[in-house]
This record gives C-alpha cells, sequence and structure tokens, in this order.
C-alpha cells in the first residue's frame, strides 16, 4: 500500500491486487481500501470546511430535516417512508455533507448498493426518485431529530448536548482520528494536522445545531413510526409564552 499527496487535492492511495482482494473489513492495523478512502475523504473535507455526516434528510413544506440514529436504530426507514407516505422530497440516506448550514446529498451510498443487490424495487424507488429527478440535492437544514429506542417521547436538545451526540455518532461512520494509515503519513508529514480537522468537525456541527429551528431526540418502540412523528414536529410552529408580570 502506498499513499501519496495526502496534502493537496491530488491524494493519491495504491494497493497491489493482493490487498484489495483479502484485505476487505478492519483487521488491527490493517484497513480495507474502502474504510481508507473514507477516512481520507472525510479528512480532506474538514480541511475545506464541509463535514461528512452520518445521517439521513429528506425536505417537507421547505423544510429540511436530518436525521442522526446510532447503527440499525431507522435512519434510512424514516426518509423513506417520509418520501413514500406523507410526500417528503428525499434529500440523503445513510451519508451527506454539511459545511454547518447547508446540507449535501451524496447521491450513492451502501443502501442504495443493498436495494440493487437485492432487487429491492420498492426500497431503490422510494430512495432514489429524487435524486435521479433534481440530481444532487442541496438544502437548508431546519431541522435536527436524533432518533433513540425507548418509550415514546420527543425531548428538544440543548445545544451541547446535541452536538456531543452528532460527534459520537459521526465517530462510528468517520475514523480519521485513528486511522492507522493518515497517522503515520502524518508523523512524516506533520501538514496533515488530523487533530485540528476534529476542531474543524466540532465547530460545523456546532454551527449546524445552532441555527436549526428545533434540535430534538425522537424515541420510539416502534421504528416504522419515527416518520409520523418527525414529520409533525416539522409541521408545528414554534410557540412562545410570554409571562407579564
Amino acid at each position: 500500500m502506498k499513499a501519496e499527496n495526502l496534502l493537496s487535492d491530488e491524494a493519491k492511495i495504491t494497493v497491489n491486487k493482493a490487498y484489495y482482494k483479502f484485505i476487505t473489513h478492519r483487521i488491527m492495523n490493517l484497513h480495507s481500501v474502502h474504510y481508507i478512502v473514507t477516512d481520507l475523504a472525510a479528512l480532506l473535507l474538514l480541511k475545506k470546511g464541509y463535514a461528512p455526516i452520518h445521517c439521513s434528510a429528506f425536505e417537507k413544506d421547505g423544510k429540511t430535516i436530518a436525521i442522526f440514529a446510532p447503527p440499525d436504530t431507522g435512519k434510512t426507514l424514516s426518509a423513506t417512508t417520509a418520501c413514500m407516505e406523507y410526500g417528503a422530497q428525499f434529500i440523503a440516506e445513510d451519508m451527506a455533507i454539511t459545511d454547518g448550514h447547508k446540507i449535501y446529498a451524496v447521491p450513492w451510498t451502501n443502501s442504495f448498493c443493498h436495494y440493487s443487490k437485492n432487487n429491492d424495487k420498492k426500497g431503490r424507488e422510494a430512495s432514489s426518485k429524487n435524486v435521479k429527478k433534481k440530481g444532487l440535492m442541496t438544502a437548508e437544514v431546519t431541522h435536527i431529530a436524533i432518533l433513540e429506542k425507548g418509550a415514546d417521547e420527543v425531548l428538544q436538545l440543548p445545544e451541547s448536548v446535541a452536538v456531543s451526540k452528532l460527534m459520537n455518532l459521526n465517530r462510528y461512520e468517520f475514523n480519521f482520528l485513528r486511522a492507522p494509515l493518515l497517522t503515520a503519513y502524518e508523523f512524516f508529514n506533520p501538514g496533515l494536522m488530523i487533530d485540528d480537522a476534529t476542531r474543524v468537525e466540532l465547530e460545523i456541527l456546532s454551527g449546524l445545531s445552532r441555527k436549526s429551528e428545533k434540535v430534538f431526540s425522537l424515541k420510539k418502540a416502534n421504528p416504522t413510526h419515527y416518520a409520523k412523528t418527525l414529520v409533525q414536529e416539522m409541521e408545528q410552529e414554534d410557540v412562545f409564552h410570554i409571562s407579564i408580570v
């Protein structure tokens, strides 16, 4: 394996056929090409002021919600259900990119591959119809939801708690901070500044949370019910209670 030009816009990773064939997962300090490229892309994006985020998203009536959750909690299911049953417009599932204001769709992710391999026509059409129609989707984020399992509950989150959870969930998908290849490269090329990327990520996610109209956690005992509540939360107008003494 060879890494070149990681400090430029033309980074290059080279592996031989045996590495590509046999290293398919993370095995101690050996990572597959998929993981290496994902971590490298995340780091290079952060250096340009963009953060990859592990989320799904949809737009409805001029409002856009970014949905974060632990694996297998319901991100993709919620986005596809909102599009199929509640007239929402699909933006992203599993992964997107943000500058702290807008969200940018990643048009082809693991779920699309899953739908294609398993000939899941319904899921494929629900997720891809708006990407095909409109191309790369971009929207201003107005709502952030963090899905959790448990008794039904909607709880508005303070910024500090929300950002902590978003950073935690991002660590599942993006491991640039602990990637062996990047760590070794930084030893000889200090300009890579991996730790600095974490600071940028925190600033971007803090900005995304701060500018959103509503940031909340949503618990549901039944994961198929997330979509309905997400749409309802987006439709509610903020109510200000004023006390006059």
